[in-house]
């Protein structure tokens, strides 16, 4: 109230505002939300009063530095969290910033899934309703003209700063998002819920010197996870424990597969009445526990700590290099283990959990291998499982990520060869997923190198099936 009429001191915040993000958010910026927690039980409470000022947590200290280091280094970050945390609002609240009080008059874009969710009046959750409630509460000197709802520089999914010349403007995640525009920084809000998240993270490199990717979980395939875990942009957790009234209490608890987990009474509130996948995704932000699986990561767990064990001993194997692949049908007819290149490797990709004799398993059982083909392109794991027929033990494994599918079709037979097996066959029975490159693998395996002992597709018929040769 005293800088109302005061153009000094107004003078003297302009200038403090302008110097830090933390001191304008803190002093000036208002929010909205309709409920707390109680931090003794844990359970949610209506607000006092929707309306409060913006005061910071610690790690939202933490985040907003972060966002400034990021751009005077030109540098995306992923920010992963989970609900209530303010996220949303932060990277509202630093564009704001920037909108308010860069001399270079930036333009910046803000992205979400659809137009409603970019900017709709009365519907707090899109973004550019949060500018007008920031502007909504700042002081009239420190706002710039016409810039409200319905002013002449505040029109739909659009703000402009007449003063600085800085612009911020929205669009919907389509394909083609922000294609040929030029930005200082692109917010894509909810990005694990585009369509398009492949493209429009290809896209949007080009067109703003920062990008920052705002979302909550949504399953273990999408682009925004596949972005997270590939190393190749800063990521920032907001765990629900730095939240003051829900990590109030925070303790540790060890689970029952032996890992440890961090609670707290709201935390078990919310675990009582969640079902695991929506405690993953809104409470845990976790990517793979909120998708669909076939088997959830309890049960992997709990099998993980019931049978699995570390590798006896690691191998590199393949076939030797001088032998052609014309020549590889020639030694699976006469089974000669004399192709085989097997070396012991701390690192090496094929693991064995039974005591070999004389280098091989076991020669008097027989084995079977399932192999899932990628396209080795580091984005998911080729895979051989060797399983023993007659104990119905898993007793090694091959995997790489790295492996294109004809590399694979020549470590596969050497496999084969080397595991070998009892009469009539002493080669095992091999069996792979015929989707996409695991065609290609089974023509070099079946086509090329003649290996004849696999499964084949059977034709139910009315009185008897009859095996195709696919």
């Amino acid at each position: 109230l005293q800088a109302e009429n005061d153009t000094i001191l107004q003078t003297d915040l302009l200038a403090a505002c302008a110097e830090s993000l933390l001191y304008f958010v803190n002093a000036f910026v208002w929010t909205y939300h309709q409920f707390d927690v109680d931090p003794s039980t844990g359970q949610r409470i209506e607000s006092i009063s929707p309306h409060e000022p913006f005061i910071t947590w610690e790690i939202q200290d933490e985040l907003f530095n972060r966002f400034e280091y990021h751009l005077a280094h030109a540098l995306d970050i992923l920010i992963s969290k989970c609900r209530d945390m303010g996220a949303s609002w932060c990277c509202i609240i630093f564009l704001h910033w920037l909108w308010l009080f860069h001399k270079k008059g930036p333009q910046l874009l803000e992205m979400s899934r659809t137009r409603e969710y970019v900017d709709q009046t009365g519907n707090h959750k899109a973004l550019f309703q949060k500018h007008d409630k920031i502007n909504e509460w700042l002081p009239t000197w420190m706002l710039p003209p016409d810039c409200l709802p319905g002013g002449k520089y505040r029109t739909k999914m659009h703000m402009h700063n007449v003063i600085t010349g800085s612009t911020i403007d929205g669009e919907s995640t389509t394909k083609h998002a922000g294609s040929g525009d030029r930005r200082l920084i692109a917010l894509l809000d909810e990005f694990s819920k585009v369509e398009f998240g492949n493209e429009m993270r290809s896209a949007t490199r080009d067109v703003a010197l920062m990008r920052i990717i705002n979302s909550t979980p949504a399953g273990p395939g999408t682009e925004y996870s596949r972005w997270k875990r590939s190393g190749q942009i800063k990521v920032f957790h907001l765990p629900f424990w730095e939240h003051p009234e829900k990590g109030a209490g925070r303790h540790v608890v060890e689970k029952e597969d032996g890992g440890w987990e961090i609670r707290s009474p709201w935390f078990d509130v919310e675990d009582s009445v969640r079902s695991p996948k929506e405690l993953a995704q809104e409470v845990l932000a976790q990517d793979i526990e909120s998708g669909d699986m076939f088997f959830t990561l309890i049960n992997f767990q709990k099998h993980i700590s019931m049978f699995g064990t570390e590798p006896l001993s690691r191998f590199s194997i393949d076939l030797k290099s001088n032998i052609a692949n014309e020549e590889v049908g020639n030694y699976i007819k006469r089974r000669d283990y004399n192709c085989v290149d097997i070396r012991q490797n701390k690192k090496g990709p094929l693991r064995v959990w039974t005591h070999l004799l004389l280098g091989r398993p076991d020669q008097s059982k027989s084995y079977r291998l399932g192999i899932d083909v990628s396209k080795g392109q580091g984005a998911s794991n080729s895979a051989i499982s060797i399983k023993c027929r007659e104990t119905g033990e898993k007793i090694a494994e091959w995997r790489d990520a790295n492996t294109p599918a004809y590399e694979l079709s020549r470590i596969a037979v050497a496999i084969a060869i080397w595991c070998g097996g009892k009469l009539p066959h002493r080669l095992p029975f091999m069996k792979w997923e015929m989707n996409g490159p695991g065609w290609d693998f089974g023509r070099m395996i079946v086509l090329q190198f003649g290996y004849s002992y696999y499964y084949r597709k059977k034709t139910v018929g009315q009185v008897t099936n009859t095996e195709t040769k696919k």
